[in-house]
């Protein structure tokens, strides 16, 4: 996880095909061909490459091998590892809805989780708020504003509401 943090790479949406498949084909040589996992390259590719890279090395993985690279990841990998190359593979793909779920999560069962959703909303609202509160309507039929109204509160409500935007 520390390599994803500090390795710089260009986050743009420009993406060589030959590199995707380069680094499928490595991803399958570090995984499923071998007995044991080659850990370092799968930590090489997922902290150097873009969102847009890791999206479309995803699709060509599935194209090339027959199978998802998220449950060659699941299969090949645990603890927390497992946990961190899922979490970069799935917001490459869809940050909206990982982030959706990820604040489900937060506000469901008994209690409120305010620290991660307060976490969430705050370093997401400049970003990508209007395509997570999208997701979150469309996988649970409800509006992110909604839910976060019911599941807090006082004046740190009303904050993170403010944070949320429209109602919409």
């Amino acid at each position: 996880m520390v390599a994803y943090v500090v390795t710089p790479r260009h986050e743009g949406p420009e993406v060589d095909r030959m590199m995707v498949e380069t680094d499928a084909e490595a991803l399958f040589k570090a995984g499923e061909k071998w007995l044991g996992t080659d850990e370092k390259t799968f930590i090489r590719i997922f902290s150097e490459r873009s969102k847009a890279h890791l999206a479309t090395v995803k699709s060509a993985y599935r194209s090339l091998y027959g199978k998802p690279l998220a449950k060659v990841v699941k299969k090949k990998t645990s603890g927390n590892f497992k946990f961190a190359l899922l979490t970069i593979l799935r917001c490459a793909v869809n940050p909206g809805k990982y982030f959706a779920k990820a604040l489900h999560k937060a506000m469901k069962g008994l209690g409120t989780d305010e620290t991660t959703l307060s976490r969430l909303i705050v370093t997401r609202a400049e970003i990508d708020m209007q395509d997570i509160k999208a997701e979150y309507f469309k996988k649970y039929g409800e509006t992110l504003h909604g839910a976060v109204h019911s599941a807090t509160f006082g004046v740190e409500g009303e904050f993170l509401l403010t944070l949320l935007g429209p109602k919409y």
